[in-house]
């Protein structure tokens, strides 16, 4: 018996722990009140590693209208350790605390990162961290300790020799490699990640996902089981708005 919020799509974790996919599941809906949720896709900006130069000042501009939504504590997930080191220099965000996740953290150092996202906070704190990480899975902050999650890109994996055989090996199988070496253990990491912001029937908040690609079929069919409803923003305005009216709700 396996359980995991995580799983999706079914069929490719059946395939890639049981070499098939005809055994019984159950898929279950969220116990939380959707009200409490706020998804926001910002479909205009492209973070493919041919565009990011591009694109950085328009990724920091969302990012701080989001932060600038609310007071609270919020974590903002980058592609890489290389992507958060290019776009520090466009990131501002005024009268915020902001810490980083360093490349190694022990045990000690990681809840000490944490133990700074405080309940009923009187200034807001960002974290940047890296996807994938350990900070995006198996994390715990209820209430208002977490109000908002902002992931920039899809998570793929790195490109390697490894991927590279699991795709060719896919792809002989069922014509559905790049899906299984790359597109759903990305998108697998976005929902993780995304995860950690309602974390109890009380919690309230927003989440954030910058990349054209969230709108294409092939990406937005992988959350659309888990995330039923989203609205689609094209501007730092639009983001402003959003969260006025989802927080007046």
């Amino acid at each position: 018996i396996i359980f995991s919020a995580t799983l999706s799509p079914m069929e490719y974790y059946q395939d890639a722990i049981e070499g098939k996919h005809d055994n019984p599941y159950l898929l279950l809906p969220s116990p939380f009140p959707k009200e409490n949720f706020d998804l926001m896709l910002a479909p205009t900006i492209s973070t493919r590693y041919k565009d990011r130069e591009k694109t950085y000042q328009d990724v920091a501009n969302y990012l701080r209208a989001f932060i600038g939504g609310k007071l609270g504590n919020y974590f903002i997930y980058f592609p890489s350790y290389e992507y958060l080191d290019k776009v520090m220099p466009y990131l501002s965000f005024p009268k915020a605390d902001v810490f980083f996740q360093e490349r190694e953290m022990s045990d000690d150092e990681k809840d000490l990162f944490l133990s700074r996202f405080l309940s009923s906070p009187k200034k807001t704190t960002v974290g940047l961290l890296i996807i994938g990480g350990s900070f995006s899975e198996g994390i715990d902050l209820v209430d208002d300790r977490l109000i908002g999650v902002a992931v920039v890109g899809i998570g793929l994996p790195q490109i390697c020799y490894e991927r590279e055989q699991i795709r060719a090996y896919y792809e002989k199988k069922n014509n559905a490699g790049f899906d299984y070496a790359y597109r759903n253990p990305g998108m697998n990491k976005v929902m993780q990640a995304v995860g950690r912001l309602i974390r109890s029937e009380h919690d309230k908040g927003a989440a954030l996902l910058i990349d054209d690609r969230y709108m294409q079929n092939e990406y937005r069919d992988l959350f659309s089981r888990l995330w039923t409803s989203y609205d689609v923003v094209t501007s730092p305005e639009d983001i402003k708005t959003n969260l006025e009216e989802f927080y007046k709700k």
